[in-house]
């Protein structure tokens, strides 16, 4: 009896070994969510929402439910393109969609009726933000600091060149 349970235990650290990088790894999966609407606001049931990972063309496709809602999860952070289809719908798509570690992003897709043809490019770059501090910070190039117009290349004038940062009169660092 003995004997058997120790195998239990053996068997067992063994799964838990095994499981743990699977669930350490899901931990900074995202996901996409939201759904699939007509031009009247309904919901449309049925459609076939398509991920594909601009980075690596790796494709996922789920169809939305009876509330036309849809939910892909598993994602690594990348960017994606998102594209939908439904019916007598016109196809949708959205490129360049950035999905960060551990991100839910919810976005409605709103279907236009066949036929009717209408083009928005949406271009824009956010900076990467670190909202769990309010520190200030910036990085100098060697370019940079060689092309600052400041007397005598001193660091004292380099330090002013950052955001936030101000000349306390006293010759001090501040």
């Amino acid at each position: 009896m003995k004997h058997m349970l120790r195998w239990r235990r053996v068997f067992a650290a063994v799964v838990l070994a095994l499981m743990l990088p699977v669930l350490a790894s899901a931990q900074n999966d995202g996901r996409f969510t939201g759904a699939v609407l007509d031009p009247s606001g309904a919901v449309v049931a049925g459609a076939t929402v398509t991920i594909k990972n601009e980075r690596t063309g790796a494709v996922k496709t789920v169809t939305t439910d009876a509330q036309g809602r849809y939910v892909v999860t598993g994602l690594a952070p990348s960017t994606y393109t998102i594209s939908v289809k439904a019916g007598s719908f016109a196809p949708l798509e959205y490129t360049n969609m950035q999905l960060v570690a551990a991100q839910e992003f919810a976005i409605d897709l709103n279907l236009q009726a066949a036929g009717v043809t209408e083009t928005v490019t949406v271009v824009g770059q956010a900076g990467a933000l670190d909202l769990s501090s309010a520190r200030v910070g910036v990085n100098v190039s060697e370019r940079e600091i060689e092309n600052l117009p400041v007397n005598g290349r001193q660091m004292s004038q380099l330090m002013l060149q950052a955001p936030g940062s101000q000349n306390a009169g006293t010759g001090t660092w501040n």
